[in-house]
C-alpha cells in the first residue's frame, strides 16, 4: 500500500511477523479505526487482545488488515502487512530508550478494507527517512534506503545486517465445527422435551489450539492465555478474554466457557426458539478428523488429564491439527429443550467460538447446520433430517 523510505536504527522491538517502521511523533489516523484506549475487545471487524505491553489482533469475518499504527511514548511503530492479514501476535510501541521495554499502549489505529489510514512516512525523522529497527547494535555506517516497497525494503535490511533471521510466522488454529450427527427426541420424567445430539469442534489450521490457565489460589479467579506456536519452534503466549467453570455434573474437571453454542431457529423466517444448556467444554482429541493436513499427529496428543480438578492451580487444554473434540448426545447438558415447540421445520446451528474470544486464522468457517423438521402427535415426537449445511 505505502512506499518507505528508512534508515536502520535500534529504536524498536517486536515478535510479530513483520518488523515495524519506526514513527516519529503522532501519524494520523485519520479515515482508519481507532482503538483508544487499548483494551481487548472487538472494534468493528477487528478484535484484540492486549496481553501487558503488546497485543494480538484478529478479524471479524473477511476483514483484512494492512497496517497498523501503535502509539506510545512520544512516537509510534508502524506494521505494514503486504499482502493483507488477518491475524497477527506480539504487536508493541516502540522502545523506552530508559527501560529498554516498549512503552505502553496509548492508542491503535487500523487500516482495514477501505477503511485506511494516511500514509504515515509522512512522519519522519528527517526528509526522506524514518527509523527502521533491526536487533543487535546499529551500524556506525548508516545506509539510506530510498522509497522501497516493504517487502523489497526487507530484503535490503536482511542483507546489510548479517545473522538476522526472517521473523517467525505464527501457526494459528483454525476452529470449525465438523457435521451434526445422531440427532434425538428424548423426554424427561418431569416432561420436557429434549432435542439431542452430538457436535465435534475441529481445528484445521496450521497449529494446535491451546490454552493454559493459571490462579494464585483456590479462592482466586484463573487467568486465561493462548500459546500460539510460531514457525521456528517457539510458542507466544497471548491473553484472552476466556473463564473457566468447574464442571460437578460426573465430569470432575474444569471447562472453557462459551467454546462452542448451539442454537435452534425457524427455518421461515430465522427467529430463535432455543440455545443449548451447556456452557462449558474440557478440549482435547478424541476423534481424527483430517489427518492429511500438514502438522498433524497421527495420534492423539491431548487428553483430558490436563483439565484439572477442583483444587487444580494450573490447567491446560489443547486440540491437535486434523483433531476434533466429540461431544456425545449423551452427555448431561448436551440439548436443547424444545418443550412446547410447534410442529415445523428449523436449523440448528452449531458454532465454535462464537464471540471470538481466541486467535484463529478464519472465522468464515466456524459454523455448521442441519435443518430438520419436528413433529409432535399423540405417539411422540420426531425430528426428520433435511439438509446439512458445509462443515470445516
Amino acid at each position: 500500500m505505502f512506499a518507505v523510505a528508512g534508515v536502520l536504527g535500534s529504536a524498536t522491538a517486536s515478535a510479530a511477523s513483520v518488523t515495524p517502521v519506526f514513527i516519529s511523533g503522532n501519524p494520523s489516523c485519520d479515515g482508519g479505526i481507532k482503538i483508544d484506549p487499548v483494551v481487548s475487545g472487538t472494534y468493528g471487524p477487528v478484535r484484540i487482545v492486549v496481553s501487558g505491553s503488546s497485543f494480538s489482533f484478529y478479524t471479524v469475518g473477511d476483514a483484512v488488515v494492512s497496517d497498523v499504527i501503535v502509539k506510545g511514548g512520544p512516537n509510534a511503530n508502524w506494521y505494514h502487512y503486504d499482502p493483507p492479514v488477518t491475524s497477527d501476535t506480539g504487536l508493541t510501541a516502540p522502545l523506552n530508550p530508559n527501560s529498554g521495554k516498549p512503552y505502553g499502549l496509548s492508542h491503535l489505529c487500523f487500516s482495514v478494507d477501505d477503511k485506511k489510514f494516511p500514509d504515515p512516512s509522512e512522519h519522519r525523522q528527517r526528509p526522506g527517512a524514518i527509523t527502521r529497527s533491526v536487533p543487535g547494535p546499529p551500524s556506525p555506517e548508516v545506509p539510506v534506503i530510498r522509497r522501497l516497497a516493504p517487502a523489497v525494503l526487507a530484503a535490503a535490511l536482511l542483507t546489510q545486517v548479517p545473522g538476522i533471521a526472517s521473523a517467525a510466522e505464527p501457526l494459528q488454529p483454525d476452529l470449525g465445527m465438523a457435521r451434526i450427527s445422531d440427532l434425538k427426541i428424548a423426554t424427561t420424567a418431569s416432561g420436557q422435551r429434549q432435542l439431542r445430539f452430538s457436535a465435534t469442534i475441529v481445528n484445521v489450521g496450521r497449529g494446535p489450539f491451546g490454552l493454559v490457565a493459571d490462579r494464585a489460589s483456590e479462592a482466586s479467579s484463573f487467568v486465561v492465555s493462548q500459546r500460539v506456536p510460531q514457525s521456528d519452534g517457539s510458542r507466544v503466549s497471548v491473553g484472552v478474554p476466556a473463564s473457566l467453570v468447574y464442571g460437578g455434573d460426573g465430569h470432575g474437571h474444569w471447562h472453557v466457557r462459551d467454546l462452542e453454542s448451539y442454537q435452534l431457529v425457524r427455518l421461515d423466517n430465522g427467529s430463535k426458539v432455543g440455545t443449548s444448556s451447556k456452557g462449558g467444554f474440557c478440549f482435547f482429541d478424541t476423534d481424527a478428523y483430517r489427518l492429511t493436513l500438514p502438522g498433524a499427529p497421527q495420534s492423539s496428543v491431548y487428553s483430558p488429564e490436563t483439565c484439572g480438578h477442583l483444587d487444580s492451580l494450573t490447567v491446560s487444554m489443547g486440540l491437535s491439527v486434523g483433531w476434533g473434540d466429540r461431544y456425545p448426545w449423551t452427555l448431561p447438558d448436551q440439548y436443547i429443550d424444545i418443550t412446547g415447540l410447534a410442529n415445523g421445520q428449523y436449523r440448528l446451528i452449531a458454532t465454535a467460538d462464537a464471540q471470538g474470544l481466541f486467535v484463529e486464522s478464519n472465522r468464515a468457517n466456524n459454523s455448521t447446520w442441519v435443518d430438520i423438521a419436528v413433529t409432535s402427535r399423540k405417539s411422540g415426537t420426531s425430528v426428520k433430517i433435511l439438509d446439512y449445511g458445509p462443515a470445516a
